[in-house]
């Protein structure tokens, strides 16, 4: 009798939850301006994961790579306006993170760059400035590679393991972050 009621109750669960399609959004609702998902199973997993991992998330705010600045909901302390080799772009500096947007061909400004020294915002997988390099390589296990020079230390989470485009730089000291930057850009 038991196990025919376990067995009901998990038809039942089945029936109410689905069992078609083997992934399931959740939503970060952090932002009133968001539509940043994450996947949890399913075949789209490494699609959705690639296009979601390139955002700073604070608790009003998620600042997305590629997203239209004028969506945002902040507003900068200071915005500087720059051009070379045919490209207009906007610094816009805020209280704690900095946001390069380049100027496409019909004037939108496209956030192609995100810089924080601040503890306030997180990747997506819970890496914070302040964390140590320990937390930064158990929750970045994969198409994390570790750089020096002279001037700095840093980690470079790069997927697709290009000469540019989408990346997140954590800079470290002392095996402690002090400023990540997210960016899509090429090398050069």
């Amino acid at each position: 009798m038991k196990k025919l009621s376990l067995i009901l109750v998990i038809l039942a669960l089945l029936t109410v939850t689905g069992c078609k399609d083997n992934k399931k959004n959740l939503y970060l609702p952090e932002a009133k301006n968001d539509n940043i998902y994450t996947t949890i199973g399913g075949e789209d997993e490494k699609k959705t994961q690639a296009e979601t991992e390139f955002c700073l998330i604070s608790e009003s705010t998620i600042i997305e790579l590629n997203s239209d600045l004028s969506e945002l909901l902040m507003k900068p302390t200071h915005v500087e306006k720059g051009s070379g080799d045919g490209f207009k772009w906007t610094d816009n500096k805020y209280e704690d993170v900095e946001i390069r947007a380049q100027i496409s061909d019909d004037n939108k400004s496209i956030i192609n760059k995100i810089s924080t020294e601040s503890a306030v915002y997180e990747t997506t997988r819970g890496i914070k400035v302040g964390d140590n390099t320990k937390k930064l390589k158990e929750l970045y296990k994969e198409y994390l590679t570790y750089s020096e020079s002279i001037e700095r230390k840093y980690y470079v989470y790069d997927p697709d393991n290009d000469i540019g485009f989408k990346r997140i730089f954590f800079y470290v000291e002392n095996d402690v972050i002090n400023k990540i930057i997210i960016e899509d850009g090429i090398d050069g």
